[in-house]
């Protein structure tokens, strides 16, 4: 019997996400005095779990990850739970603490980060494959792989051969990028980075080349090399996409009606995008709801904290 259950399933990292707000942010050297800070639950796993369950709450959103027993551990399970995430899949290990993120943030909303990887780097593709194969036991009408580039590389690998074996969307956000084999990059459907990300990520298959110099040919060495879809999400400038056939095209920003802090748009982005897909929408509708989503995420503090403005679905 065929279950009636749609389904993402999100294999990334779980963090406690501490946040300073800045005037500016330091150069090399400079000592600056934050004028406020907050600490909460984050990570990529998280966020963008969090933002997939906000984007469609007519889908089960599954959190596959690793935190330490500590109560940090305690409060992002708790906080993930008030979201709808399921986190049957989120193993505790006393032998690692939880994640950590220092985020700093700009009056423009502009930021950097600084993550202690904690109990992520103990994700096991072990786990991964059991939980991926423990949800597709269910026989969901439809489900989707989600993963970013904050676990350990086997864990990305175990997560993309479920995918490729059981032909299901396997959505990549390979974020901070790593040195992966060629079969988890092929396996992706689609991959998504940022414009630094793809960059980086396209000079890698040739170090002696130019830099790519713009987006435009960064996107186009990555299809060229992978065969795959590629997002470059490009902030308030939208996306530009080359489709598996390899056609570009770009999808324009929607207009935040304010910016107060960018951090959680890339997992804003993700999320809705692969919610959007488990739903049934298209490629193209669901780059159009993820960069909705993306304005979204930049009006409010947090990257958690920001998913309480998405727009659900029933």
């Amino acid at each position: 019997m065929v279950s009636s259950e749609v389904a993402v399933a999100v294999v990334g990292s779980v963090n406690v996400d501490v946040t300073l707000a800045l005037a500016k942010l330091p150069v090399p050297g400079e000592t600056v005095v934050a004028t406020g800070t907050r600490s909460g639950p984050g990570g990529k796993g998280a966020n963008q779990a969090i933002w997939a369950a906000a984007t469609r709450a007519d889908i089960r959103t599954y959190l596959i990850a690793a935190v330490g027993t500590d109560a940090a551990g305690s409060d992002a399970l708790a906080e993930l739970g008030r979201h709808a995430v399921d986190t049957t899949y989120v193993a505790r290990t006393a032998k690692l603490a939880t994640g950590r993120a220092f985020v700093s943030i700009d009056a423009d909303g502009e930021n950097s980060i600084v993550v202690v990887a904690g109990a992520n780097a103990g994700l096991t593709a072990s786990h991964v494959r059991r939980s991926l194969d423990a949800i597709a036991s269910g026989n969901p009408e439809r489900l989707v792989v989600v993963c970013q580039g904050e676990v350990p590389i086997r864990a990305i690998e175990a997560a993309a051969r479920f995918a490729t074996e059981h032909d299901v969307p396997f959505v990549l956000n390979l974020a901070p990028v790593r040195e992966l084999p060629r079969s988890a990059l092929r396996a992706a459907g689609p991959l998504i980075l940022n414009e630094t990300e793809a960059r980086s990520l396209a000079s890698s298959f040739d170090p002696g080349a130019p830099h790519p110099s713009s987006v435009q040919e960064a996107a186009g060495v990555l299809h060229r090399e992978l065969g795959v879809t590629v997002i470059v999400t490009r902030g308030a400038s939208g996306v530009h996409m080359v489709d598996k056939l390899g056609i570009a095209f770009d999808v324009p920003g929607v207009p935040a009606e304010r910016v107060v802090d960018t951090t959680g748009a890339g997992d804003a982005f993700v999320g809705a995008f692969a919610a959007s897909r488990a739903a049934g929408a298209s490629v193209a509708e669901s780059v159009e709801a993820a960069v909705a989503a993306g304005a979204r995420a930049v009006c409010a503090l947090g990257a958690t904290a920001a998913s309480l403005m998405a727009g659900a679905t029933a």
